[in-house]
């Protein structure tokens, strides 16, 4: 199954990453939207265990820079731009606040805000990038040393460990700036442990084999419910992270069913595309929104609607004209 013909992967990419863009223009109604990271790091484990499987010789660090080469060229853009508006927005700030940015730059160019002890860096959302390049290196390691035990016991232990740590420290996932808890670095944690459940999910579906009317029935009915309960639980303001985490779950592993209902729903041509840019939509919603808003106050635009519909639209287009042209210019590989 590979991601350009898996259209139902595309299109909950794009799915996931327009709530992400809503919930960082803050005071949307949008009560949950930093959870769409969960699909990510769900969906990058189970990426993650394919390309084991189709090359387990590779070593831990081989595939940790194959994925820091193809994530740098469009970070380093994304960097640029914000440094420039940066350096607009902060023109009157004094050396000490020059010199923690330009360190939290060097954090940010190599990718290791999420170690613990390197906690800054200029655009927040790579936040995630870092932890999918540390806990990435972690998990094809242990998937290096003994496959079959790492999946079947260490992986769901650790999972279920660290939620239970997190959502009794932290109570919601909501974790991408918080330092060090000892000798625990929350973020980390949180993508470390979805990303084992996305192997755990893709060896579960890798290994599928045909279902029964029934059952295949009742996986179906679940893979379509999960949607709405999704969707309903984003915007409630309780805190039920673990069921949304549960709903996405679901959804990702009805992207990886081979007999999935989504493959008869999610077939136009359009998502593929549309969860093509998702990356370009990571990296460079931030400076986009700040610009657009600073626009739109200017003109005196406080409907909310209209400010997250428009600040939507330049983002796609945005993010199609930057992957165009390393398309065209690097020949650059789809990274998200």
């Amino acid at each position: 199954m590979t991601m350009t013909k898996n259209i139902s992967i595309e299109f909950f990419r794009f799915f996931f990453m327009l709530d992400i863009c809503i919930a960082h223009l803050g005071n949307t109604g949008l009560q949950h939207g930093y959870i769409g990271v969960e699909f990510f790091f769900l969906l990058s484990g189970a990426l993650l265990y394919r390309s084991f499987l189709k090359d387990s010789t590779v070593s831990g660090i081989d595939y940790t820079l194959k994925k820091f080469r193809r994530f740098f060229p469009k970070m380093a853009a994304a960097l640029f731009v914000t440094v420039l508006l940066d350096i607009f927005a902060y023109r009157g700030a004094g050396a000490d606040w020059w010199i923690h940015y330009v360190l939290s730059l060097l954090s940010n160019l190599l990718l290791i805000q999420n170690l613990g002890f390197y906690p800054h860096a200029i655009i927040g959302v790579t936040w995630y990038l870092s932890v999918l390049l540390i806990a990435g290196f972690f998990i094809w390691n242990m998937l290096s040393l003994k496959k079959e035990f790492i999946i079947s016991i260490v992986f769901p232990i650790l999972a279920v460990l660290i939620y239970t740590y997190l959502f009794s420290r932290y109570t919601i996932l909501n974790l991408y700036n918080e330092g060090a808890d000892g000798f625990f670095h929350a973020p980390l944690l949180r993508g470390f442990a979805a990303m084992c459940i996305g192997v755990l999910i893709s060896k579960l579906t890798y290994e599928q084999k045909p279902a029964k009317k029934n059952v295949r029935r009742a996986l179906d009915i679940a893979y379509i419910a999960a949607i709405p309960a999704c969707l309903l639980l984003l915007f409630y303001k309780g805190a039920y992270d673990q069921y949304l985490l549960l709903f996405i779950s679901v959804i990702v592993i009805g992207c990886f069913d081979k007999e999935s209902v989504y493959s008869a729903i999610f077939k136009n041509r359009i998502w593929e595309k549309a969860g093509g840019i998702t990356y370009e939509m990571l990296l460079f919603h931030i400076p986009v929104n700040t610009t657009v808003n600073f626009i739109l106050s200017k003109l005196g635009i406080t409907n909310v609607s209209a400010i997250v519909i428009i600040n939507l639209v330049c983002v796609i287009i945005v993010s199609i004209i930057v992957k165009q042209l390393f398309s065209t210019v690097f020949k650059q590989k789809r990274t998200v």
